[in-house]
């Protein structure tokens, strides 16, 4: 699929006008094979789907106001304030900014892989 993905866009390049379309095509057909896997695994353990609600952004505001000098990019700051408003503890991360980010909001956090 990569081989073809990398030959529709060098076409594109190509010629626009007449590979638009082509290239349209093949992008749609592979987002939906990913909505009908995402589906498939959407009521299956671990996964829990919960609706997420409005005050996040407020969270993540007021989160922002009071993290000091700790940085934090702004999807992980999203990120942050869905697991407080939804009541998460426990953060599961390889990244190390995130990782600092979330232990000065107070959640405990977990590398994969290290002791």
């Amino acid at each position: 699929m990569k081989d073809r993905l990398r030959a529709a866009l060098l076409a594109l390049r190509k010629n626009p006008r007449r590979n638009r379309l082509r290239f349209y095509c093949m992008v749609t057909a592979k987002w939906h094979r990913l909505e009908v896997e995402l589906a498939r695994l959407r009521n299956q353990p671990p996964f829990e789907f919960r609706t997420l609600p409005g005050t996040v952004f407020q969270t993540a505001l007021r989160q922002h106001r009071n993290a000091g000098d700790t940085h934090c990019r702004s999807l992980d700051r999203l990120h942050l304030a869905a697991m407080e408003e939804l009541r998460v503890t426990r953060l599961m991360t390889h990244d190390e900014a995130q990782a600092r980010a979330a232990e000065a909001a107070g959640f405990q956090v977990v590398f994969p892989g290290r002791k």
